[in-house]
């Protein structure tokens, strides 16, 4: 490859046809970033929050991957979650703009933007959003817990977010 993105395509399609599984249709680069550097801060960022659990430098590193690549769909989705929990002036802007930004991420992860920011704005569409995750992804933990977070039913969200324990525990 002649970058980083174009080797981890190429290697993906020689590893899909050695299992004889269609390749994807799309690049790396459609759902994550071409750009090294924010890639790093990103992974740095990410490590900060769940590692150390120290959300100022998390929040640092994040919002410069987002500097660094302002299309980084992740990035500005923690971003967000950081400037939410926090109370961050900028959470509502950082809402809309990876809501925005949201068609450019992974199907999961597309749903749980929507899912997440949809339920912190009322909207309805979270709830289609949240049924799709625990549709299509019934044996990841976050896509159930967040979907647990949003159905309306009382006794489907309890069963969400039951899987969702019981797969974290096993894994």
């Amino acid at each position: 490859g002649i970058d980083r993105i174009a080797l981890f395509d190429s290697v993906t399609a020689l590893m899909a046809a050695d299992l004889r599984v269609p390749a994807p249709s799309s690049s790396l680069a459609d759902i994550s970033t071409r750009s090294p550097v924010a890639y790093r801060l990103y992974e740095e960022g990410l490590r900060a929050l769940y590692q150390f659990h120290n959300i100022d430098e998390a929040n640092r590193l994040l919002r410069e991957a987002v500097h660094e690549d302002s299309t980084f769909v992740m990035a500005v989705y923690e971003t967000w979650r950081i400037a939410q929990s926090t109370g961050q002036p900028d959470e509502a802007q950082l809402a809309e703009r990876v809501l925005g930004l949201a068609s450019r991420a992974s199907s999961r992860d597309r749903l749980v933007i929507v899912t997440h920011v949809g339920a912190e704005r009322n909207d309805p569409r979270a709830v289609a959003a949240a049924e799709s995750l625990a549709t299509d992804f019934p044996r990841d933990p976050e896509a159930l817990a967040r979907a647990g977070e949003v159905v309306p039913s009382l006794a489907r969200a309890v069963g969400l977010l039951d899987s969702a324990i019981a797969l974290d525990s096993a894994a």
